[in-house]
């Protein structure tokens, strides 16, 4: 998918040519400006800021111009936390919460229009699909690149998207001509690789075994550098306003959430921040106070002299960042909506400052003193009862004050493909599509529900890490998985890929002890049954001839998939003398699986005759069922009676998806 647009703004053709040689000469030609995000990286991942991720091309635009220390993003889910940035107004004005289910209003004036009108040559290269321009941000580019193929996406649960190199290549193609004429631009460059699953390319691959999630953040870094370079290369990176910066974090465990788009703690709501401008900007600058991802809009315009309107709800820090006095947002409105979509909870909301975190809550908000608490793990909100009262009047008033301007964001229909996508991420229930009720009635907690999310989301990585051999990167994940049979799973599959058969069996066995646990009705990739996850649990045990455990397990998973024929496979292996029982109640459910299965068990133990007999009497009761005539047609062709079996198998092509099974068997009879 590519949107490219080659417009002109209204000072037509002919002067559009004009003003491209005259700014092109002018020593006093206005600013660019460079707006980077990164999606999904927190303040504190980056190796300057106490985390592991070097970051050098963030820290050199820091280092020359201005870092913010306590950047804050209004929403962790990519849409809403962007359309924020473009248009300065928060989720509850610009009316997006979710990703996919909504489009930006076309009376919604963004940054990109403003300064296009400007004459401004505009564009945009994006990462991954919830920026496509279907959902409205385009408004303004003259370039809105969202090229990617289907085939990038490195999980099964994840979006359509491209790397950094790509995006980075993509990025430099539309800056090489305003770059080297002279026009002003502006360039927005979205980067998706922190984003989960995390899977960085050589060779912060082997760097970063133990770290993933801080190999994609220094991978995006490096092909930043490329864009950073070239501007000097040009000699255009010093009248350029570079601007590096995040949606939203990450919360890699912290109060239960592994991810990000469920909670509003500080994990997933702050961001790195840096500004440089040489012309406006004094080098060296570390900025204490809380900022939002909404002044970013009213800053950008501040700096290049031009006014932001009155729908605008960030304020502008160019006179800050001058060394000026601090423009600290008091409070900072705080949403999250993914499990409003996928559980009809109630959508997380709040605020911050810079001393206190308010979760609001109709009965019992939770309260977190900043200062003492960093990780928010003491709940306040009980215990201080009054200053609960008095950040929930200050709630409520900030609430009012941000509902007006509204602009009501439009309603999208998805396509199927785009709702499988939206719901293999996690960002899209089958209940509702948007969270519409913030004050409920009767509120329902969205934070039991964290839980299930972040395990089918960790389980699906895990898998998808065994499945392409990336036995590191699946070792690092089994330091996060929760405890409980799930975990207990998939270190059973880990330890028997590395054929650690002893850890492995002791694994499997613990998992059937504590039991499994069903996905969360969601689509996360792939879904499955308790009883799916016993047989995979008895399959495993099977592999590793541990015929009593798996044999328990075959039986468990019989009951609970309503599969009887899977006490054929629990018997099989057994002693005659506990075998025999399970067989005999096999033979008592009287279905086509079931005489399918005994007949293949028969054969095994060479009874063909009465292999045959059964098959035959089968075939007979169930003439239509396609198993049971493709297993009949594999009998008597194996037994020499190929004219019967060619005859079984014309009759099980015209049988509903059989044409292509009968012929791969007639094929062999040749």
């Amino acid at each position: 998918m590519q949107t490219v647009r080659l417009r002109v703004s209204s000072i037509g053709c002919v002067a559009w040519g004009v003003l491209l040689l005259l700014i092109g000469c002018s020593p006093d030609r206005p600013p660019s400006v460079l707006i980077v995000t990164w999606d999904t990286v927190r303040a504190d991942a980056l190796e300057s800021q106490g985390g592991t991720a070097p970051v050098p091309t963030f820290d050199r635009i820091a280092r020359e111009g201005a870092r913010f220390t306590e950047a804050i993003s209004p929403c962790p889910i990519t849409l809403p936390a962007h359309a924020t940035i473009w248009t300065g107004r928060f989720p509850i004005s610009h009316g997006i919460h979710n990703n996919g289910v909504s489009v930006l209003a076309d009376e919604a004036e963004t940054l990109a229009e403003i300064l296009q009108k400007r004459g401004y040559w505009t564009s945009a290269v994006i990462g991954a699909l919830p920026l496509a321009s279907d959902y409205g941000l385009d408004q303004g580019f003259d370039v809105y690149d969202d090229e990617w193929s289907e085939n990038e996406a490195p999980f099964p649960f994840e979006y359509h998207q491209r790397r950094a190199t790509e995006v980075t290549d993509a990025a430099l193609r539309a800056l090489t001509m305003p770059a080297e004429s002279g026009v002003p631009f502006l360039q927005w460059v979205h980067y998706y690789d922190p984003h989960f699953g995390y899977l960085p390319p050589p060779p912060f691959d082997e760097t970063y075994r133990d770290d993933p999630y801080a190999g994609e953040i220094a991978y995006t870094d490096r092909e930043l550098g490329r864009i950073i370079d070239q501007l000097e290369s040009w000699q255009r990176l010093d009248d350029t306003i570079v601007i590096i910066t995040s949606d939203h974090g990450e919360a890699l465990g912290e109060h239960g959430e592994a991810y990000h788009g469920s909670l509003i703690y500080d994990a997933t709501q702050r961001v790195p921040l840096a500004i440089r401008w040489p012309a406006g900007i004094p080098a060296g600058r570390i900025l204490d106070g809380q900022v939002t991802l909404a002044d970013l809009f009213p800053t950008v315009l501040d700096l290049l002299g031009l006014p932001a309107g009155s729908a605008v709800q960030g304020r502008s820090l160019a006179g800050w960042l001058a060394g000026g006095a601090p423009a600290i947002t008091p409070f900072v409105y705080l949403e999250a909506a993914m499990l409003s979509a996928l559980f009809n909870t109630t959508p997380a909301r709040g605020m911050r400052s810079s001393s206190w975190k308010y979760v609001h809550h109709r009965e019992a908000p939770e309260v977190y003193d900043l200062a003492l608490d960093v990780g928010e793990t003491v709940d306040l909100g009980r215990a201080d009862s009054s200053r609960s009262e008095k950040l929930e009047e200050t709630y409520r008033s900030l609430v009012a004050s941000l509902r007006t301007p509204s602009t009501s964001a439009q309603d999208r229909p998805l396509s199927s493909s785009e709702q499988e996508a939206l719901r293999r991420l996690g960002y899209l229930g089958g209940k509702s599509s948007r969270p519409l009720d913030w004050e409920p009635d009767r509120e329902l907690d969205p934070r039991p529900y964290v839980a299930d999310v972040g395990r089918q989301l960790m389980q699906e990585e895990m898998l998808a890490f065994l499945e392409r051999g990336r036995l590191d990167l699946a070792r690092w994940q089994l330091d996060r998985l929760p405890a409980g049979g799930g975990g207990a799973f998939l270190r059973a599959l880990y330890h028997e890929r590395v054929e650690e058969s002893e850890l492995a069996i002791a694994a499997y066995e613990e998992a059937l002890r504590l039991g499994v646990e069903a996905s969360p009705p969601f689509a996360g990739g792939s879904t499955w049954t308790r009883g799916a996850r016993l047989l995979d649990i008895a399959e495993g045990l099977k592999r590793l001839g541990q015929r009593e455990s798996a044999s328990r397990a075959y039986r468990q998973a019989s009951a609970e998939l309503d599969r009887p024929e899977l006490l054929v496979a629990a018997a099989e292996g057994l002693p005659e003398g506990e075998a025999r029982p399970i067989l005999e109640i096999a033979a008592r459910y009287r279905r086509p699986a079931v005489s399918v299965a005994l007949a293949e068990h028969w054969e095994r133990h060479q009874d063909v005759v009465r292999a045959g007999e059964l098959l035959r009497e089968a075939e007979a009761k169930w003439p239509q069922d396609l198993e049971v005539v493709l297993a009949r047609a594999g009998w008597e062709a194996r037994h020499g009676e190929v004219e019967t079996a060619r005859g079984l198998l014309r009759r099980a092509a015209a049988l509903p998806g059989g044409a292509s099974r009968a012929s791969a068997l007639e094929r062999q009879l040749r």
